[in-house]
Formats: structure tokens, C-alpha cells, sequence
């Protein structure tokens, strides 16, 4: 906060630069993992549905 503006050039920015890129990949782990969560049930939910389907047939 009280250093001059022209001290915080180059380091902030790559600071920044990083974080952005480390909160991205975190976010997209994150989704992933949530997607896994969402589709496992949808899959069994399938996966029974056609067991059904073939014992009615």
C-alpha cells in the first residue's frame, strides 16, 4: 500500500498472473469433479432403465 506505483511493475503482474491461472485450473477441477457427481446417478439411472427394458423384451 505505501510502496510508489512505480515499484510494484513486473511482480505484482506475474503474481496475479498466476493466481488467475491456479483459481482456473482449481475451478476447473472443480468441475469436473461436479460433473462426475451429476452424471454417476443419470448412468445408473440408464444402465437400470435398460436392464428393464431387456427384461420386459
Amino acid at each position: 500500500m505505501l510502496n510508489p506505483p512505480c515499484n510494484c511493475g513486473s511482480k505484482p503482474r506475474a503474481s496475479v498472473v498466476k493466481h488467475v491461472l491456479c483459481s482456473l485450473i482449481k475451478a476447473r477441477i472443480r468441475l469436473y469433479l461436479l460433473a462426475g457427481a451429476l452424471t454417476v446417478p443419470f448412468l445408473l439411472l440408464y444402465i437400470m432403465m435398460l436392464s428393464s427394458l431387456e427384461l420386459k423384451i
